[in-house]
């Protein structure tokens, strides 16, 4: 790839705002080069993890705007603790289906 077009390719990342993309682009890009990996392989993998950033930095941000007190994650509550609450059954509703 010649400078300008590596140039170009940082500059369009940054104005789509793909800055996660932008960020691990060439170290991943030296990844795929030795381990062979393909364009879609390295496509996917760059476009995944500029999904969950987005979706974290999305989850972040409504959490804030809400004003919750504190910090509180399903992950963290002791189900053994309070035995009358049924694990999967929150779980299950946890997954919005």
């Amino acid at each position: 790839m010649n400078n300008f077009s590596y140039e170009r390719l940082h500059s369009n990342l940054q104005y789509l705002k793909l800055n996660t993309i932008e960020e691990l682009l060439d170290n991943y890009l030296e990844i795929a080069a030795r381990d062979s990996k393909t364009t879609m392989e390295v496509l996917d993998y760059l476009f995944e993890q500029e999904k969950k950033h987005k979706e974290a930095a999305a989850i972040e941000r409504r959490m804030k705007s809400a004003g919750f007190p504190v910090k509180k994650m399903l992950e963290d509550f002791d189900f053994e603790f309070q035995s009358s609450i049924d694990k999967k059954v929150i779980e299950d509703l946890a997954t919005l289906r």
